[in-house]
């Protein structure tokens, strides 16, 4: 059936935030981020939503759109786990899924594939 196909980069993003606390865990990083704009990155874990689904009908397309349920911002070792990760989904979403990745008991991460770590 034509009406799911998602063209390639039409996801969008709904720039609103959870408003509780407990949920929104940018409010964390809040003062270091004013105190240092141009200098401040942060990696984050996020739990992403649909908030809806557009149809086109005329181009035949759905076109989701996905809020944030939950973000936290990651520090010290998490933030270098979430990094190997991070690098690892990437890698593995633009090369087809060719590699697999294992998480070792020290926390890094192992390539399965041949001649991987």
């Amino acid at each position: 059936m034509h009406d799911n196909l998602i063209p390639a980069g039409s996801a969008k993003l709904a720039g609103k935030l959870p408003k509780l606390w407990a949920t929104n865990g940018l409010d964390a990083i809040a003062s270091a981020a004013v105190d240092n704009p141009d200098e401040y990155t942060v990696l984050v874990i996020a739990e992403l939503v649909v908030n809806h689904v557009k149809r086109d009908i005329v181009r035949i397309e759905r076109i989701p759109t996905l809020q944030v349920a939950r973000i936290e911002p990651l520090s010290g070792l998490d933030a270098d786990l979430g990094q190997q990760l991070l690098t690892a989904a990437q890698q593995r979403r633009t090369t087809g899924g060719q590699q697999v990745l294992h998480l070792a008991a020290d926390g890094d991460i192992e390539d399965n594939a041949p001649g991987g770590k």
